[in-house]
This record gives C-alpha cells, structure tokens and sequence, in this order.
C-alpha cells in the first residue's frame, strides 16, 4: 500500500487490475485515507537535488481521479512549495484547494512504517506551519517526485557524444548532437512542453545542411 505515483497511476487506471476503482492493494478493500507525499527524494542533495517539476499537478489529477471513483476517501498531499507551471496550471490548484475535499499539509514525512496487523501506515512529519511533529495514519501512501532521466542509467560506452550533467540530463550546446535535445532529456518537463520543444528538434534536424558527399 505504499508506491510511487507511476505504480499507483496504473493501479487505478481504468485499463488496470481494477478497472478504475480505488483499492488498498493489501486487501482490495476501498481506502478511506490516501496521503500523497510530494518530492519524495527530489529537492534534496543526497538523491535528487532538482524539483521534478511535474509532481504537483500528478498528485492533483490523481486526487481528482480518487474523489471521483471513490468521494469518502480522504485525500492528503504533504508538500514542501506548491509548484504549478504551466498555463491555467495555478487556477487548477487553486480549485482543489477550495471545494474543501483535499487537505494540504506542508511538511515533508520523515518516517513511513506500516503498522503492525495491517492496521495502515504511519506517517511521522514536521508540519511547518505550526511547528509542531505530528504522526498520522493512512490507508496508503503515494510518492511523488524524483524523475530522473534514462539517461542517467546509460553506461559512458553507451552515450556516445553526449554531455550530460551530474543529474544526467543533456547539457544543451555541449557536444555535436545536444542540439537536437529536447524535454526530459534536458531537464524535467510535462507533456505539453515536451511536444512543443520536440517539434522544434525535429525542424531543426530537418533544416540541418547535410554534409556534402
């Protein structure tokens, strides 16, 4: 009952096991309480030190998509700076703040544990805006963030040209071939802009002067 946003994206996907219902994966039964901790290894220097910067809005759509299937469960985001980029992207969270279904407690979870007799998960966090160290329990926990790229996973034989950083994303102008990166690949982007810039790495490839035989 506790993994990462991609595993729980496709635990209720509506192509998934469960048909789009929401479900504990211990037991199948209907969750009452989901938390969903945000930059979970990213923003911190020992793994990830850079805001993967699509989180936030995946943890909204999946609180949408949780209330929707299954309106009694409650949902709680732990998050460190609310980061909506992207057009009308803000206007979005600020509709899932108000209706009044989605708790946000800024804090970032120090300890997660499964309780003992399946009896939920314990989370142990900081809430920064009162000061205070608070431990609640959960049905389920969902990790949010810490995108890194395939690149980074590349031996060196493997790369070739590429420059790539310490975080191995592509350094754009660095070799021959950085040029023609784009999205992920030069650091983290959603969908949107991934397309945007793709399309312009493909014009360039295409306007590029082919060398003379």
């Amino acid at each position: 009952d506790i993994m990462t946003s991609m595993d729980f994206e496709g635990w209720i996907s509506e192509t998934g096991p469960n048909k789009g219902s929401v479900r504990k994966k211990s037991t199948l039964a209907v969750p009452t309480s989901i938390a969903f901790v945000q930059c979970a290894g990213a923003r911190d220097k020992r793994m990830f030190p850079y805001c993967s910067a699509v989180c936030c809005m995946h943890a909204l759509k999946q609180v949408h998509w949780v209330k929707k299937r299954s309106p009694q469960t409650r949902c709680t985001i732990f998050f460190t700076d609310l980061r909506t980029v992207g057009k009308n992207y803000y206007a979005y969270a600020r509709q899932a703040i108000g209706d009044g279904n989605l708790e946000f407690i800024r804090g970032r979870p120090g300890l997660i544990l499964p309780l003992p007799e399946k009896e939920g998960i314990g989370i142990k966090y900081e809430n920064t805006m009162t000061q205070k160290t608070e431990i609640r329990k959960f049905d389920m926990v969902v990790l949010n963030g810490a995108l890194a790229p395939r690149m980074r996973q590349l031996k060196p034989e493997q790369r070739g040209r590429l420059s790539l950083d310490s975080c191995g994303f592509v350094v754009k102008g660095g070799n021959s071939v950085s040029g023609f990166a784009c999205g992920f690949s030069l650091e983290p982007a959603d969908v949107t802009e991934s397309v945007i810039q793709g399309s312009s790495a493909a014009w360039d490839t295409i306007q590029k002067p082919k060398p003379e035989r």
